[in-house]
């Protein structure tokens, strides 16, 4: 894993030359967290393969084996709306607000 630093002291990821599972959550134009309500839709992926070295290379299969279990957990245990899953207290949420 590499990090980077920011002058202001925060520090992140480097995804181009390390192996990670990102996520961007979705929001609707109010600013509720979700995609439902005509915002944009939130998605979660990794690469498969890194710069190392100036060169592409596969990721470690127990990384691409472990990112792939964490993003199938979603559609074992999440409802799919409008073709999006949704968690069950998303689900709620957004059916109370109907």
């Amino acid at each position: 894993m590499i990090w980077k630093s920011a002058s202001n002291g925060l520090w992140w990821a480097d995804s181009l030359h390390s192996p990670v599972v990102e996520y961007e959550v979705g929001h609707s134009p109010d600013g509720v967290p979700h995609g439902r309500r005509g915002g944009a839709q939130g998605r979660m992926w990794f690469a498969s393969t890194y710069l190392r070295a100036g060169h592409l290379a596969p990721a470690d299969p127990d990384f691409v084996k472990a990112a792939r279990a964490l993003l199938n957990w979603p559609r074992r245990h999440w409802k799919i709306v409008s073709g999006d899953y949704e968690s069950p207290m998303a689900y709620a949420y957004l059916e109370s607000l109907a």
